[in-house]
């Protein structure tokens, strides 16, 4: 998928011919599919009172390990109401796309609803950005980015909440994919659909052009919450992966000696 380009000088005397050659080789444009590093993880193990070590990415960092476990093919978190749980992987990456599969065991009856969120440019300070999926009473599905203070709590919505054409439904796998860009200005997209069904357009584009924006490479990971109006419920996870977008690698140039030719 690589394209090449050469330029050839030629210099000819009457005599003497002079040729240098210079080969450069030009690296594909930045795309989704462009990989430098990144976090991977199938969930094929089994784990008591935690998630263990990411297939690619190291070991996770949670909030309140007892309440994750791996079973050999999902991580699972238990997730109390009025509670979040939290799980991070310290790969340091700046514009980056991520997708996870994802699962509610139950669907909430009552209260805000249960969220899954894609953690993005998670600082040290827990400042990220979360790509979120939400599950409400009757099965109306939402998604919806925002900006994360670590120190408070607070939240900024970067963009209008988007309701998905199709409806949560308990013990159905879904897959949620989104991706940020950029530091002048921060472009945010996210997308959520049934996992056996064709992947979508891109469902919410916006962008961040505050002096608040994040624009420092971080972590990434995944968050959890149910409404405190709502009830106990757990959450599966498979799948996960956060791909770096790097630029194109500079052009390489290679220089062949000159030679001499005489007629």
């Amino acid at each position: 998928m690589r394209h090449h380009r050469s330029s050839r000088c030629v210099a000819v005397a009457s005599l003497v011919a002079c040729a240098c050659v210079a080969a450069t080789v030009v690296g594909p444009a930045p795309s989704l599919g462009a990989q430098a590093s990144g976090v991977e993880d199938t969930f094929g193990r089994a784990v008591t009172g935690g998630w263990g070590t990411a297939t690619v990415g190291g070991a996770y960092t949670l909030d309140e390990a007892f309440a994750f476990s791996v079973d050999g093919s999902a991580g699972r978190v238990s997730i109390g109401r009025g509670e979040d749980r939290r799980a991070l992987l310290a790969a340091n990456l700046g514009d980056v796309d991520a997708s996870v599969r994802l699962r509610f065991q139950t669907i909430p009856t009552t209260g805000s609803g249960a969220y899954v969120a894609l953690g993005l440019r998670t600082a040290a300070n827990g400042n990220e950005y979360r790509a979120r999926l939400r599950a409400l009473p009757g099965g109306v599905a939402r998604i919806s980015i925002v900006r994360v203070v670590g120190s408070t709590q607070a939240v900024t919505a970067i963009g209008p909440e988007v309701q998905l054409p199709f409806t949560a439904t308990a013990g159905t796998w879904y897959r949620m994919r989104a991706s940020v860009t950029g530091t002048t200005e921060v472009v945010l997209r996210l997308k959520a659909w049934p996992s056996t069904s064709t992947e979508p357009a891109w469902q919410l584009s916006t962008s961040d052009r505050t002096a608040a924006r994040l624009t420092a490479p971080g972590g990434t990971g995944l968050w959890f919450y149910v409404s405190s109006a709502g009830a106990t419920t757990e959450a599966l996870v498979d799948d996960l992966t956060a791909t770096s977008l790097a630029p194109p690698p500079p052009p390489t140039t290679t220089t062949t000696a000159p030679s001499t030719t005489t007629t």
